[in-house]
């Protein structure tokens, strides 16, 4: 190995480790992330009620609606074919 690669990769590895170590150092003197002060009791208390039978959805009526101006719901737009070609095979490596 000559001088200029050996000199090359000592550049590196001190280019490498400073900027692993600066990089820890900028991390390590960041600001924290901010905490929220709940406790387990207070989010217990807080429980989510879920009915015991949701409500049917009527998909009859939403269909019937997508061509008035009152529906919430968007059409999804066409998608063209897909069509696929085989692959060009040379003789070549």
């Amino acid at each position: 190995m000559n001088a200029f690669q050996r000199k090359l990769r000592w550049l590196i590895v001190t280019g490498s480790a400073v900027s692993f170590l600066s990089g820890w150092g900028l991390l390590a003197h960041a600001g924290k992330p901010v905490t929220t002060t709940t406790n387990a009791n207070s989010v217990q208390s807080q429980a989510v009620v879920i009915p015991s039978q949701l409500p049917a959805i009527d998909f009859n009526s939403l269909e019937a609606n997508t061509g008035t101006s009152n529906s919430s719901l968007q059409a999804l737009p066409s998608m063209p074919a897909i069509t696929f070609s085989p692959r060009l095979r040379t003789a070549g490596s």
